[in-house]
């Protein structure tokens, strides 16, 4: 998913529908968003709560803007779903 939005940010968020995918401020914050989850796989990342507390902060601060802007929503949305996903995850593999 990383590389993916680091490297086709256009093409993912028109996956899913983001009606804002060619604007240059989102697919710039999609890349950002892409470096991170790339530096968190392979950087030997904080895990478990420390993880899902990064991943829900992410999540929450996609809430307003999807509540907000309605040419923004489908793509703050899907980060925030993903991001508690992800969060659910570390969670998880934390307690193991």
């Amino acid at each position: 998913m990383g590389a993916a939005l680091v490297l086709a940010p256009t093409r993912v968020l028109r996956l899913v529908g983001a009606a804002d995918a060619s604007d240059l401020v989102v697919r710039a914050i999609a890349r950002a968003l892409g470096a991170r989850y790339l530096a968190q796989g392979t950087a030997g990342a904080p895990s478990g709560r420390t993880a899902a507390a990064v991943e829900s902060i992410h999540a929450a601060s996609m809430l307003p803007i999807g509540a907000w802007s309605s040419r923004h929503r489908r793509a703050a949305l899907t980060s925030a779903g993903v991001a508690t996903l992800i969060a659910a995850a570390d969670l998880v593999e934390g307690h193991r």
